[in-house]
């Protein structure tokens, strides 16, 4: 990776990738920021996460108000949100038109906007080949991380980094982001806590994240934890369990016993987590 500016000032580099915020909860924007990341490793690109005004909505906060960078500064804020304007809400009737932007250190640089990279095809167009002396703002809020590795030039780029499919998004993300200790309460501690952290590089156990977002797809999501409880029966298997309907809570506490840890350590309504 091209070493970061935050300011784009200094030596710019020759290709940046620009997430900006979409209208969605904190957990699909990152998802977005974490793929758009990933297409930046790709092309050699500087990355950055646009700094904008949060949405009316109180869950729309910007990932700052929960996140700070680790190990190379994302945060960027443009002087006018015009380069981009076309990528925010409201979405209908937009056209977006290309540009010139001047960068502080003087350096004229072609933009482009890009809303979704979703599919292989759109980011061979848009990114690979259209990737020299260019600003990509990107807006999307959905991953595309595990299906690269079906594509050999990209999966040969990220291997080299010591990435596997299963390995690129947490390991992406925990580049990008560390939670402010202001953040999670003293209850998200102590969970956070019962995951073991410290053990992390111990292949015995395994960690497996649940988000049910509604009530009625329970039963899908409970028989793949089923099948993963089976395919790992040799393991210590510790779940987490995101959901905001506590009676699905209760049947997976039921269910899953003391291997099935909740935000709250016990059934709770989890609708405004983010709030906490």
């Amino acid at each position: 990776m091209i070493a970061h500016d935050p300011k784009l000032i200094g030596n710019p580099g020759s290709r940046y990738v620009v997430s900006i915020p979409v209208h969605t909860g904190p957990a699909d924007n990152m998802l977005g920021y974490v793929s758009a990341f990933m297409w930046a490793l790709l092309i050699n690109a500087t990355y950055f996460v646009a700094s904008i005004e949060p949405f009316s909505d109180r869950t729309q906060r910007p990932v700052e108000a929960a996140y700070d960078p680790l190990f190379i500064w994302w945060n960027i804020s443009f002087k006018s949100s015009n380069y981009y304007k076309c990528l925010l809400p409201p979405y209908v009737n937009k056209h977006c038109k290309d540009g010139i932007i001047y960068l502080e250190s003087g350096k004229k640089m072609k933009y482009t906007h890009m809303l979704g990279v979703n599919d292989y095809v759109n980011f061979q167009n848009n990114l690979v080949r259209n990737s020299y002396d260019l600003i990509h703002f990107i807006a999307l809020n959905r991953g595309y991380t595990y299906d690269i590795f079906d594509y050999l030039k990209d999966r040969e780029t990220l291997s080299s980094y010591g990435l596997t499919s299963h390995t690129l998004f947490p390991c992406l993300f925990n580049f990008l982001f560390k939670m402010r200790g202001d953040v999670c309460s003293p209850a998200c501690r102590r969970t956070a806590a019962l995951l073991r952290p410290n053990e992390r590089f111990d292949h015995s156990i395994i960690r497996i994240g649940i988000q049910i977002r509604y009530a009625s797809h329970s039963p899908y999501h409970f028989n793949c934890i089923d099948q993963l409880l089976d395919k790992y029966t040799t393991k210590e298997v510790i779940l987490l369990l995101i959901c905001a309907d506590e009676d699905v809570q209760m049947t997976a506490k039921e269910r899953y016993g003391s291997r099935l840890l909740l935000p709250e350590g016990q059934p709770a309504n989890v609708t405004h987590v983010h709030d906490r």
